[in-house]
């Protein structure tokens, strides 16, 4: 009787997990840059890759939803946890 009232979530898109929206050479460049020696510690969000990104003409939203499909959902897990999966492989 009340399935009638209850929607079904909306579906979310697929996440990324295949070669990233950005040239592998960007990626190295972002991970350079979150690790450089004066980065400020992790604020648990997206400041300096947002920052990056912006300040190198790259797509802000694909990019954040191909990092978060890869268990980057900061500045330090993207550091941590995607970079540490292709250490030497593309940069």
């Amino acid at each position: 009787m009340f399935r009638a009232f209850f929607k079904p979530p909306p579906e979310e898109p697929p996440p990324i997990v295949g070669d990233p929206p950005l040239e592998w050479v960007d990626v190295c460049a972002l991970m350079d840059w979150l690790a450089r020696p004066e980065a400020p510690l992790c604020a648990h969000a997206y400041k300096d890759t947002i920052h990056f990104l912006l300040d190198h003409a790259l797509p802000v939203d694909p990019v954040l939803r191909w990092l978060r499909a890869r268990g980057g959902y900061c500045d330090c897990k993207v550091l941590l946890d995607v970079g540490g999966k292709f250490p030497g492989k593309y940069c």
